[in-house]
């Protein structure tokens, strides 16, 4: 039944790489395995499809995580993965908010679609020498919060 429910990676079945992720360890090929990006349902429903399978439950979560990104607490993840839940680890990557944290930007926000509309010529300026993956048209328009 959970096979039907909820299907992760790209529509493989967590029992099949609960399954998968064993065999390797078994192959002596990895010690562990993790997850990224899921959220606390499927940090539990991959620790318990695992205990249930009888095979190794990830030990590792990685997340987008920052000072300005703090997603991870909000949607229970840093819960769900504490040890007396599900005793996943969880290590942050981007934590320095794609250099926002570092001062990169200071010359100016970046290129942001709404931007762009006010300010056509700032925005194609900085878009023609950027800084960092946040001045590209793509990533601006997602900074906007």
């Amino acid at each position: 039944m959970y096979r039907q429910e909820r299907e992760g990676n790209g529509g493989c079945p967590i029992e099949d790489q609960c399954l998968a992720m064993e065999k390797l360890i078994q192959d002596g090929k990895i010690r562990g395995w993790g997850m990224c990006n899921d959220n606390a349902y499927g940090i539990t429903v991959a620790s318990q499809t695992a205990k249930r399978l009888g095979t190794t439950p990830p030990v590792v979560m990685q997340g987008d995580f920052s000072m300005v990104n703090r997603r991870a607490e909000e949607n229970g993840v840093t819960e769900a993965s504490s040890p007396i839940h599900e005793n996943v680890g969880f290590f942050g990557y981007n934590i320095l908010a794609g250099g926002f944290l570092t001062g990169k930007y200071l010359e100016g926000p970046p290129p942001a679609w709404d931007d762009y509309a006010r300010n056509k010529e700032r925005a194609m300026q900085t878009a023609s020498r950027p800084r960092g993956r946040h001045d590209d048209m793509g990533w601006g328009g997602t900074l906007i919060r």
